[in-house]
């Protein structure tokens, strides 16, 4: 649905017969409804010939390129940031930033109104960029964050660039001057995966009666534009209908990687809780204790006398014993903790194959559900053909029937006329002759 119209208002659909009679006229009547669409929609966007059906088109695809190549190229470089650093709050840092990217890259490209993905596409980049360069780098990242960086400046420029083929300069400087004006309401803000171009005050107040709206060829302007102003209700439901196909498609094959990402970012969390940490620590003081003290064992006897040795070895033994036993109760103690560490890795696991799945089942349920609608869409458009027929069949024969009642009615009836007319004549003449 486009952003022109009031979002407070629910959009009217069409009687479910007139949207069967549109699957049934779209195969004739496709071509000639495509060519009168770019020409019906007005000429006050920044859209070179006005927002049409194909510019909507147009949008959602340069959004979902540009989601799937800022994500590619900010990701690439958390990737390596993970494999090469040996803080573990920047590889937790990085691992989380590839999930954020990731989620709002899909929502941006998947959003309902193209036009305001792509906005919201271009206020994230720059947004996240002067986040890593302002705030990341100098405060956790240092100089292993350069590359991360740079990564956030080229997805930055990705962006103005997708943003510049298809909006005017002056709306790409009154854009870039609205994510100024937020920067300056927020100074210091380095969360930016979940704010939107929506999010701006100036946009919040806007309304179709807004002095900005009316202005030709502003950016505020565009966003109160139609795209399928051209087109009749059920045309617009069709299109509608295959825009949210789409957005499903893109965004359930881009699930897996965000599915993956989440598994990777919770394990790791996992294996760094103070209890993880604290078993491993303990386990490391009570190897160098032992290896202490058998050390010190050994070398004993030979600081006495011989005369001593049989002492020594008797208390060499007892010690021993004692070592033994504290040996197994430390064992006894970190097979505890060995134990409850397994069982919080086992209910990782399980969590993960229940994520899985359900990610299985969903694909399934969504495959089934294409699969159904598109029988029920075959049957419908079938047998809409042949009441198509069927009413054209009798309509053929209604109108047959009156030709021919008009063309051979005429006829008989003035033949019967003349037929009454002279025998009424004869009959009056025959009565006349009888009575002179």
């Amino acid at each position: 649905m486009w952003i022109g119209r009031d979002r407070r208002t629910p959009r009217s659909r069409p009687p479910p017969w007139a949207v069967v009679a549109a699957l049934a006229l779209l195969a004739t009547s496709g071509g000639c409804a495509g060519a009168g669409r770019k020409s019906a929609a007005g000429a006050s966007s920044g859209l070179p010939g006005g927002p049409s059906a194909a510019d909507a088109d147009a949008v959602r695809s340069v959004v979902m390129s540009l989601a799937d190549s800022y994500s590619q190229t900010v990701i690439q470089s958390l990737d390596a940031l993970v494999a090469k650093t040996a803080d573990p709050r920047r590889a937790a840092w990085a691992r989380e930033q590839r999930v954020a990217t990731l989620t709002a890259s899909v929502d941006n490209a998947t959003a309902g109104d193209s036009f305001v993905g792509l906005l919201d596409m271009v206020v994230l980049s720059t947004l996240k960029r002067a986040a890593v360069e302002e705030h990341w780098v100098p405060t956790l990242l240092g100089d292993e964050g350069k590359g991360v960086a740079e990564a956030c400046r080229r997805g930055e420029a990705e962006a103005w660039a997708a943003a510049g083929r298809l909006l005017t300069e002056g709306q790409l400087a009154e854009l870039r001057r609205l994510i100024d004006a937020w920067r300056r309401e927020h100074p210091g803000g380095y969360y930016a995966g979940n704010t939107r171009f929506s999010d701006f005050e100036v946009f919040r107040r806007l309304t179709p009666e807004s002095p900005e709206v009316k202005v030709p060829g502003s950016l505020f302007a565009l966003l109160y534009a139609d795209p399928l102003a051209g087109l009749d209700a059920i045309s617009r439901e069709v299109r509608h209908y295959r825009e949210q196909t789409e957005r499903m498609a893109y965004r359930l094959t881009r699930m897996s990687t965000t599915v993956t990402y989440q598994v990777d970012a919770a394990v790791n969390n996992s294996m760094t809780t103070p209890i993880a940490k604290s078993i491993v620590s303990g386990t490391t003081i009570t190897a160098d204790v032992t290896d202490r003290f058998t050390n010190t064992v050994a070398d004993l006897p030979k600081a006495l006398p011989v005369q001593r040795q049989a002492a020594v070895r008797q208390v060499a033994e007892g010690i021993s014993r004692a070592r033994q036993t504290a040996i197994d109760q430390s064992a006894k103690a970190l097979a505890g903790k060995r134990e409850a560490i397994a069982g919080t890795l086992r209910e990782q696991d399980a969590r993960i194959v229940s994520i899985m799945d359900n990610f299985r089942r969903m694909t399934e349920r969504v495959e089934q559900s294409a699969v159904s609608l598109n029988e029920s869409t075959t049957r419908t458009v079938t047998v809409t053909a042949g009441a198509t027929n069927r009413t054209m069949d009798r309509v053929f024969r209604v109108a047959l029937a009156g030709i021919l009642s008009v063309l051979l009615g005429v006829p008989l009836a003035l033949l019967g006329y003349r037929l009454a007319r002279r025998r009424l004549l004869d009959s009056g003449a025959s009565s006349q002759l009888s009575h002179p």
